[in-house]
């Protein structure tokens, strides 16, 4: 079974190579590599063109103006380009391990009926202090959940799949997704929210090298606080156009029942008469 791989290129010439060169190394062979360059203003494109004319497999494309037209549209031209029925990604900066795309087609064969294969992951490059907690604290929640599984529920209290390059999933189900998110950096989130309701996979190994440094394309952009409120309510809103109302109603009605259960526990006294509540941390009067 043959897999596309997607680089999306944009200036990152001192890294594009070794990226290059880790799919080169895959222990499985019958790959295609899609490099689309954005716009790129450095030495990426003539790199890429050196790499591509020494091995058929990998092919390189722009934009017909050849000019920056951001990641949606760069990984939209990618996905027109895949021949095959699995498409992976790996970002221009990102390394793969020499078995990560052997390993994603094999969970493929073993479980017919999922639609996205994730992966672990190992930081390298600079120390980020609050990704490592993150991971520390998503690694045992990932580890609980019996797989294949949809990861709806998962989606809706944080971004399990942080980076495009630990995904391969099945290009008819992505080529349906709408890529237009109103933050661009957060692309592959939105991407997999609208597949979340499909059964998922996740290998427990870290088959992924993620590049971590200042110049990362997440760090170039500036949060606009106003966009991310919008941003997370459409994230909620694709996530329960997902929801089956069974299980969406059985879900808020544990987490209510949850907090029910943590409001009588935090309760020390409760007088009626003198029209007050005593909790554990303060006094609540009416």
């Amino acid at each position: 079974m043959k897999v596309s791989i997607i680089t999306a290129s944009f200036n990152y010439e001192q890294f594009i190579g070794q990226t290059i060169e880790s799919v080169q190394a895959q222990t499985f062979t019958d790959w295609e590599m899609i490099i689309v360059d954005d716009g790129s203003s450095d030495r990426s494109v003539e790199i890429i063109q050196e790499y591509a004319a020494r091995d058929s497999r990998i092919r390189f494309f722009t934009h017909p103006d050849g000019k920056n037209h951001g990641l949606a549209a760069t990984v939209q031209l990618g996905l027109q380009k895949a021949e095959a029925p699995w498409v992976a990604f790996l970002e221009c900066d990102d390394i793969f391990m020499p078995t990560s795309i052997e390993e994603k087609l094999e969970a493929a064969e073993n479980y017919p009926q999922t639609a996205l294969i994730f992966t672990d992951l190992e930081m390298f490059g600079e120390r980020d202090k609050s990704k490592e907690k993150y991971f520390e604290k998503l690694r045992p929640v990932l580890k609980k959940l019996t797989y294949p599984t949809s990861m709806v529920k998962e989606f809706f209290t944080r971004n399990p799949i942080p980076t495009f390059s630990v995904v391969m999933v099945r290009k008819e189900l992505l080529q349906k997704c709408d890529f237009t998110p109103l933050y661009p950096p957060w692309l592959d989130y939105w991407l997999w929210v609208q597949l979340a309701h499909y059964p998922y996979f996740f290998i427990d190994k870290p088959l992924t090298r993620w590049r971590v440094h200042q110049d990362s394309y997440l760090n170039r952009k500036k949060l606009d606080q106003k966009l991310y409120q919008k941003q997370i309510y459409l994230f909620e809103k694709r996530l329960l156009k997902n929801f089956s109302w069974g299980f969406g109603v059985n879900y808020w009605l544990r987490k209510f029942k949850e907090k029910l259960r943590k409001f009588r526990q935090s309760i020390i006294s409760i007088n009626l008469g003198r029209r007050r509540i005593i909790f554990l941390t303060k006094e609540w009067k009416w």
